[in-house]
C-alpha cells in the first residue's frame, strides 16, 4: 500500500486478496490494485489485467504509477491511472519492489537479493546482483525501502537514502 501526495491510496493485492471469500459478495481485491479516496471510495480497478497477484508497487506520485504482477508478469506504467507503457519481465524472480534508473530496473527480489535488470524494447531482462555499500565501502545488509524515485537502506550505522532519476 502507497499513499500519494493527493492522498490516493493505492493497495495491492496478493492472491488471497484477490480471489478472496466470495461469503459477502465480490472481493474488494478483486482487481489485483485499486485506488481508493482517502474516505475509502473506490477511484479506480485494474479489473481489466486479470491479476491473480500484484507482486509490487511504486507510486512515483498521483500521475506516475507502476506495478508488477502475476499472471502475466508485467510491469505496467500508469500515467493518470491511464496505461502508458507496459514491459515484459523475463527470468525466475518475483519483485519484491522496485524503483527505475534511466534504462534499468533496480528490484529487490528477496530479504537478501537485490539485482539490476535491463530495459530494452519494452522487455525487462536479469543482467546482474547488487549489492549496496556505504561511504567506507562496508556492504550495508538491512532492510531496503523503495518509493517513487528515492532508496533508503535501513544499515547498522544509519539511514542511507539514495536518489535515481
Amino acid at each position: 500500500m502507497q499513499i500519494d501526495e493527493t492522498d490516493t491510496i493505492w493497495v495491492s493485492y496478493f492472491d488471497e486478496g484477490v480471489f478472496g471469500d466470495y461469503t459477502y459478495g465480490e472481493p474488494m481485491g478483486s482487481d489485483g490494485l485499486v485506488a481508493y479516496s482517502i474516505e475509502g471510495q473506490k477511484l479506480w480497478g485494474a479489473g481489466h489485467y486479470e491479476i491473480a497477484e500484484c507482486y509490487a508497487l511504486n507510486v512515483v506520485h498521483s500521475k506516475e504509477v507502476y506495478f508488477y504482477y502475476y499472471d502475466d508478469f508485467h510491469l505496467v506504467q500508469l500515467n493518470d491511472q491511464q496505461e502508458v507503457a507496459r514491459f515484459l519481465v523475463e527470468g525466475d524472480d518475483t519483485f519484491q519492489q522496485f524503483i527505475l534508473d534511466q534504462q534499468s530496473l533496480i528490484v529487490q527480489v528477496d530479504s537478501y537479493t537485490m539485482m539490476r535488470y535491463k530495459i530494452r524494447n519494452r522487455t525487462i531482462t536479469p543482467a546482474d546482483n547488487l549489492y549496496l555499500i556505504d561511504e567506507d565501502g562496508k556492504r550495508i545488509s538491512g532492510q531496503v525501502f523503495m518509493r517513487g524515485k528515492y532508496l533508503y537502506a535501513f544499515g547498522k550505522n544509519g539511514l542511507y537514502k539514495k536518489t535515481f532519476s
